[in-house]
């Protein structure tokens, strides 16, 4: 992948991560003060959770090392 293309994901990256703790951020600090039952965790925490999985998994798998072994199965 060019430079380029991984320098516009890892700012994604890190823009989308930011965009939705600020978002979620009422909400956190609301069930900090009061937890939800066990049962809602899932239901509370899991928005927040998938939001930054796809942001922060992009910028990690676009950066992450290849190596000249993988490289040369692709190739070939």
């Amino acid at each position: 992948m060019k430079d380029n293309y991984k320098l516009i994901v890892t700012v994604y990256g890190v823009v989308a991560s930011l965009v939705t703790l600020y978002l979620a951020w009422p909400m956190i600090e609301f069930f900090k003060t009061s937890a939800p039952e066990p049962m809602m965790m899932p239901f509370v925490y899991g928005p927040i959770i998938m939001g930054l999985s796809v942001s922060i998994g992009a910028a990690f798998l676009v950066n992450r090392q290849e190596s000249s072994d993988a490289r040369a199965r692709i190739v070939s």
